[in-house]
């Protein structure tokens, strides 16, 4: 069973995430303030990190930076309502893929059995 680490300051986009990925194949863990997310990572050890790209506290760019410079080899996925463009970036930063927000319902098992081989 893979442990999934959500960050994601939206409670109704948290909720969406819960009723759409596959519990049965996945342990959740969430957290909505980005400033934990490196002891979240130390702690639970994810398989795969949901990385929200929009948070008031600390952008999502932010954390896929100081994840690449302590967690080198951790898988992120991004989400983001922003667009195409703005997950290239987080691309670039070290994410491993993105997902848009309106797609989760249709797409996410999917994605994140492809992130996780």
């Amino acid at each position: 069973m893979a442990k999934l680490l959500i960050i994601d300051d939206s409670e109704p986009d948290k909720e969406l995430l819960r009723l759409n990925i596959d519990q049965d194949k996945h342990e959740l863990y969430e957290n909505k303030h980005p400033r934990d997310i490196m002891t979240d990572i130390e702690q639970i050890k994810p398989d795969l990190v949901l990385l929200d790209l929009v948070m008031p506290e600390k952008e999502g760019m932010e954390c896929i930076v100081e994840i690449r410079n302590n967690f080198p080899e951790q898988k992120i996925l991004v989400m983001s309502g922003k667009g195409q463009e703005y997950m290239d970036i987080a691309i670039t930063l070290g994410a491993k893929g993105g997902v848009a927000k309106n797609l989760i319902p249709f797409k996410i098992n999917e994605i994140i059995e492809s992130y996780l081989k």
